[in-house]
């Protein structure tokens, strides 16, 4: 990989990121504008990211063991990550805020930045494993991370409902059709 790819990549973000910053200074949002800026970033943008990246990915067996891979890999090292929280906050932090911290050290925010950048950076592939990586920090998260953060650690299928959003279907419609 070129290093210019990278650098370029960066460069847009960093443009990005100015020019919302200098909209946000000169005309503030309210929280309806936001709310409306998330929705379409949330239910457009990143839908659309994860379909373009399937589309364009040569759909075989080979790609599908990939897939499936890369999602139980996920989930693996987003419960080690979780794990490791959790010893680190019982050894530094004497506090029982354990299992908050635990969560908020061991899971990332994988999907807004990681997937466009992955796109970016390694095309359409590298976009489609990252939607797959951020489909198993979201299981994680409404499995694993809901168990820790109750008091009575039961787990309910009813919480599986709120992983249920457009880019966790887009990914699953879109392999769904790349299948067939």
């Amino acid at each position: 990989m070129e290093l210019s790819i990278v650098v370029q990549s960066i460069l847009i973000i960093t443009v990005m990121i100015i020019i919302g910053a200098v909209l946000a200074r000169t005309s503030p949002l309210n929280h309806e504008t936001r709310n409306l800026f998330i929705s379409i970033i949330v239910n457009i943008a990143m839908p659309c990211i994860i379909l373009s990246s399937i589309f364009q990915v040569d759909m075989d067996g080979e790609m599908f063991k990939k897939i499936i891979l890369v999602f139980v890999l996920s989930i693996l090292i987003n419960i080690v990550g979780i794990g490791l929280g959790w010893v680190f906050a019982a050894v530094f932090q004497k506090s029982n805020r354990r299992r908050e911290i635990a969560i908020l050290s061991g899971l990332g925010n994988t999907g807004f930045i990681g997937i466009p950048l992955c796109a970016a950076l390694l095309g359409p592939e590298g976009a489609l494993y990252a939607a797959i990586f951020d489909a198993g920090v979201d299981v994680t998260i409404w499995t694993v991370g809901v168990i820790l953060l109750q008091k009575n650690r039961k787990f309910a299928l009813h919480t599986l409902k709120s992983m249920v959003n457009i880019p966790t279907a887009a990914i699953l419609a879109g392999l769904l059709v790349a299948y067939f």
